[in-house]
């Protein structure tokens, strides 16, 4: 009787997708609960190759944007750079009096 019950469940599970799923999760926790080796697959042969044409991808953009990055930060530094220069040589050309008129003297 009891394993005409067994056999009976097994069956429903077979023909079942969702009491098929159900098993396999059940099955899943145990093993993670008690640690099984079966858990302890080798996936880095599938999952490497996915992860370096990603990487690829990815080091790419971020070099694009670095290089970018690095000619606005040029753009600014030559900028200011003659900002600078002008900013000096206006200071100069406003502080110095002329020549001529050093003496508080003035031609008539």
């Amino acid at each position: 009787m009891i394993n005409k019950e067994v056999s009976n469940i097994f069956e429903a599970i077979t023909k079942n997708e969702d009491l098929q799923e159900g098993w396999e999760t059940y099955h899943l926790i145990g093993d993670t609960l008690r640690q099984s080796s079966r858990l302890s697959m080798n996936i880095s042969s599938g999952v490497d190759p996915e992860i370096k044409s990603q990487t690829t991808i990815l080091s790419l953009a971020i070099s694009n944007m670095k290089k970018l990055e690095a000619k606005i930060i040029c753009i600014f530094r030559v900028a200011a750079s003659l900002i600078a220069i002008v900013s000096w040589l206006l200071v100069i050309k406003f502080t110095q009096a002329p020549a001529n008129n050093r003496g508080g003297t003035t031609k008539s």
